[in-house]
């Protein structure tokens, strides 16, 4: 699905979609969102833009309007995810051209952003964040190669590990 400039967001209620509000323009044509939940509630929107860069926009308080779009900068980036510290930062996670794993983060909960970092990693495909029951942030990566790839913080909110992998996924049995 491509968005020509009007971002709209649902909420299933009720077995039903139901809109909860429509955003105005995205530079350009968005080709993936992210939702986030910041410390306080408030739901951040993430936007990777037809150019490569990220947007984002944040409501102004839990269940209130949204602000305006801000730019997150990158370039060349081919999917994001979002991800939520232990403290309650929120950490950005972005694919990029080179096919290594870039990601920012918030400076505190609820605050303005950092600069992007490298997580290396290459030939990788798809990412995916998750949070372990201790807080650390882990995330997956799907490789050139059919291989599944993950590192994880050393300790929550802490610094990250190097890659290693988890094998091929099973064929299903004939």
């Amino acid at each position: 699905m491509q968005l020509e400039g009007l971002l709209s967001v649902f909420i299933l209620l009720s077995g039903l979609l139901q809109p909860v509000c429509a955003m105005a323009q995205v530079a350009g044509v968005s080709r993936q969102i992210a939702l986030g939940k910041n410390a306080d509630g408030r739901l951040e929107l993430f936007a990777l833009g037809g150019d490569g860069a990220v947007n984002h926009k944040w409501q102004a308080a839990p269940n209130r309007g949204w602000g305006e779009w801000s730019a997150l900068a990158g370039h060349d980036l081919k999917q994001i995810a979002i991800g939520s510290n232990g403290d309650g930062r929120l950490e950005l996670f972005a694919l990029g051209g080179d096919g290594a794993v870039n990601h920012k983060w918030q400076a505190a909960a609820n605050r303005g952003w950092g600069e992007w970092s490298t997580l290396a990693g290459h030939d990788l495909k798809q990412i995916a964040i998750g949070s372990n029951a201790d807080g650390r942030l882990e995330i997956f990566a799907l490789g050139g190669d059919g291989a599944v790839y993950h590192k994880w913080q050393g300790t929550p909110n802490g610094g990250w590990g190097e890659w290693k992998s988890l094998g091929y996924p099973m064929a299903p049995a004939l």
